[in-house]
């Protein structure tokens, strides 16, 4: 599939795309604030190709929920650990070739299921310790430092019929912007 034919599905952050808003949508519906999802859809226009809102509030309450998303939940210590624990298992499993290279062309399921069948008390360690609900029990003052990607939106609004980002509507938006890069770039602190 030639993604460049379809322009609404993927697009360069800060922009908004269908899978951007997709994703975040249904994050704010089941991890962060179900109630925003309503006000958000309502703001979206599909303009000339290109998905925008059509008020600065609505596009400020995505695009601040967005943010708390990337700090508190996708680049939260709790992710963080979990993918650089699963990853360990993964290099692992391949250094003992209990899993191979083309084993990631196939469904995430085959892997899973060959890891969870190894005979071997390290992946299973590891694997029953990402069945936990909660890793903050793990979280230490020292340790590595894992430094995330920073995502953000700055989606771009109808206004007066221009579009305009929300950063240069709102001089709030852009300091929370910064913030929350300013968080991003201080990294997690990982120890186990």
């Amino acid at each position: 599939m030639e993604e460049g034919e379809f322009g609404l599905l993927e697009r360069n952050s800060p922009d908004l795309c269908a899978d951007r808003v997709d994703y975040s949508l249904r994050e704010f519906k089941y991890w962060l604030n179900p109630k925003i999802v309503k006000e958000c859809v309502e703001g979206l226009l599909n303009l000339n190709g290109e998905i925008v809102f059509n008020d600065k509030k609505r596009a400020f309450n995505f695009a601040a929920n967005y943010l708390d998303l990337q700090t508190r939940h996708w680049g939260g210590y709790e992710a963080v650990l979990r993918y650089q624990i699963f990853s360990d298992v993964l290099k692992y499993a391949l250094g003992k070739k209990a899993i191979s290279k083309k084993d990631f062309f196939e469904e995430e399921s085959q892997i899973v299921f060959k890891l969870t069948r190894l005979k071997d008390s390290y992946v299973q360690g590891k694997l029953l310790l990402l069945k936990n609900k909660s890793l903050s029990s793990l979280k230490k003052k020292q340790g590595k430092i894992i430094y995330k990607k920073f995502r953000f939106t700055d989606p771009k609004i109808l206004n007066k019929g221009n579009l305009i980002r929300l950063s240069g509507l709102d001089l709030s938006y852009a300091k929370l912007l910064q913030k929350h890069r300013k968080i991003n770039e201080k990294g997690i602190i990982i120890a186990f």
